[in-house]
């Protein structure tokens, strides 16, 4: 199995495209064309950047064009998708709104019956793909004894159900950052004891060696493998590299071995993470 996976892009489809044509897995007019892959968008694609509008549409895009050479598009919902939704705009530029043609137009995408929220809440909170499994944040230690389709429709019932932007209600699942795997931050924060022993009790129960996510940004623009390699963040705040900071990055899963690539300056490295047993 090859899996691809791209953490927080936040309004920067350059890094999205960049990445993808580095890899070859689009071609010159942007058109989906690797065979046999699945790529894993880990959420987290509107807010703090200059253009979601692109992102969205590109992803929409091969997530239709994907199964004609029988690869698969995921993308994994973010709390960022699940604020705007809820129509809060802490995180919004100017210039993301000009890429929706206005703010008004940016609304209504994430209104209901909008595109981008239509879009989104057809898509998954969490997946597992072989040994691996797949959210934005950290697993909650809360429910680390959840499989992970409970969690899935926990996460896609609270969205489904509370749609009214600007709402007062604020449910666990979707804003709880110690009951939301949106949320959640604890396995980088340690704000819980024992949480290694909680992952290790989820990945067993749901058959998985390795939980992968985004959300929390590394300071060093570097993949964080932590819990005796049972977890690995890939958010390498790509949307601060115009600041100089962090750094464009994907990790590749071919078969048992991990690879972490990155783009600095232009220029293209590989670093092997760790190959499962």
């Amino acid at each position: 199995m090859r899996i691809t996976v791209i953490g927080d892009l936040h309004g920067t489809p350059h890094n999205l495209i960049t990445i993808l044509k580095e890899f070859q897995y689009i071609d010159a007019e942007l058109n989906w064309k690797e065979p046999d892959l699945f790529l894993v968008i880990l959420g987290d694609c509107c807010d703090r950047g200059y253009n979601s509008y692109d992102i969205y549409r590109l992803l929409m895009q091969w997530q239709n064009q994907a199964p004609d050479v029988n690869s698969e598009l995921l993308f994994i919902i973010g709390n960022h998708e699940v604020m705007n939704i809820f129509g809060y705009s802490s995180y919004n530029t100017i210039e993301e709104y000009e890429s929706f043609a206005g703010e008004s137009e940016f609304r209504r995408a994430f209104s209901e019956g909008g595109w981008v929220r239509e879009w989104v809440v057809n898509q998954s909170a969490v997946i597992k793909l072989d040994s691996f499994i797949f959210g934005h944040g950290d697993l909650p230690s809360a429910l680390s004894n959840r499989l992970c389709t409970e969690i899935d429709a926990r996460v896609k019932s609270a969205l489904i159900s509370f749609p009214a932007p600007g709402s007062e209600q604020f449910p666990a699942p979707l804003f709880s950052s110690d009951e939301s795997i949106l949320w959640c931050r604890q396995a980088q924060y340690d704000r819980v004891r024992h949480y290694g022993e909680a992952l290790k009790n989820f990945l067993l129960i749901n058959d998985a060696e390795i939980y992968i996510c985004g959300h929390t940004p590394s300071r060093d623009g570097r993949f964080k493998l932590l819990y005796d390699n049972r977890y690995l963040c890939v958010d390498t705040g790509m949307v601060f590299t115009s600041m100089g900071l962090g750094s464009v990055s994907a990790l590749k899963i071919e078969g048992p071995r991990l690879t972490a690539c990155y783009f600095y300056d232009c220029k293209f490295s590989e670093t092997e993470l760790l190959t499962l047993s």
